[in-house]
């Protein structure tokens, strides 16, 4: 068994316990920082930090090739799935998204896609998230979560196709792809029409 396969199982396994981490979460009048709904944060942190830098050795020393390629998209899928599927899990809806779900409630209710209420303006959301609970038969908030997950990975494979493309290194547009997912202020809103667009946007 090679070092980076090794390496690869140590990731996975990291994986699974970031996603299951417990968390405290809880209606309060004021703004919460992420960092107080873990029980044991010093515990979490070991556990990403860990997990991190599995991550970027293994985008690091991948190689060239195509093969590489398609190692450093997993890659990237899997860093789009725990950082930003971590939040999306317990807590797709937040801020204004809230509002979008409201309208969405008032669309299943009524049978209408017109409302009088201000987030009509941005009807794609609400029309995809209806779409997905009448097909699948999924309450509203599980249906949003999962619209959300599938919009999160479309902008990490969008993202790295792009990136690749113009940088012309798959390391490269690695590395760029997990600073889009980890630092950009707009992402941190999951469930609204501009992350709905950028993904679509990004895949077509």
């Amino acid at each position: 068994m090679s070092w980076r396969l090794l390496l690869w199982s140590v990731l996975m396994g990291l994986s699974a316990p970031i996603l299951i981490y417990p968390v405290n979460l809880s209606l309060e009048p004021y703004f919460v920082w992420s960092s107080d709904i873990f029980p044991n944060l010093p515990i979490f942190g070991v556990l990403f930090y860990s997990w991190t830098a599995c991550l970027l050795v293994l985008i690091f020393t991948a190689g060239d090739g195509q093969r590489a390629q398609w190692e450093r998209l997993a890659l990237v899928v899997l860093a789009a799935l725990i950082f930003r599927g971590f939040w999306v899990f317990f807590s797709a809806i937040q801020h204004q998204g809230l509002l979008h779900l409201n309208e969405t409630q008032w669309w299943l209710n009524t049978g209408k896609i017109v409302s009088p209420g201000f987030y009509g303006d941005w009807p794609g959301l609400s029309t995809a998230t209806a779409l997905i609970v009448r097909v699948t038969g999924l309450e509203l908030y599980p249906a949003a979560t999962l619209f959300t997950l599938v919009m999160t990975l479309s902008i990490a494979i969008g993202g790295y196709a792009l990136l690749q493309g113009a940088l012309k290194s798959s390391r490269d547009a690695s590395l760029a792809c997990l600073l889009v997912l980890a630092g950009d202020q707009w992402l941190h809103i999951l469930y609204w029409p501009w992350t709905m667009s950028l993904g679509l946007a990004l895949l077509f």
